[in-house]
């Protein structure tokens, strides 16, 4: 099973890494004047670099900072979410406004 797990988290890293690459180049970085593109990018992004910890980890388990660097992604991903929760929100908040 733990074969199995290193093998979706790969595929996850390579599959998050290509899409911040793809989107990068196919919006031509237009992304960077969105708050939405911004926060799907920068999401996606730390995910792969989860991923990506979570592959290192089974490659090299006692890398060093190994603890720091999960810490810090876990914070980042975390901020995230919440920071989505706020998005979620202003989108709500400026439909109804439009409404209105």
């Amino acid at each position: 099973m733990k074969d199995l797990n290193t093998v979706l988290a790969v595929i996850g890293a390579v599959a998050c890494w290509y899409f911040v690459v793809a989107f990068w180049v196919t919006t031509r970085g237009d992304w960077r004047h969105n708050p939405g593109g911004r926060h799907l990018m920068q999401f996606t992004a730390n995910l792969g670099v989860l991923m990506s910890l979570i592959v290192a980890a089974r490659i090299w388990p006692d890398y060093p900072g190994r603890t720091t660097a999960t810490f810090v992604t876990f914070a980042a991903l975390v901020g995230q979410v919440v920071w989505r929760c706020v998005l979620l929100h202003r989108a709500q908040h400026d439909r109804q406004a439009a409404g209105s």
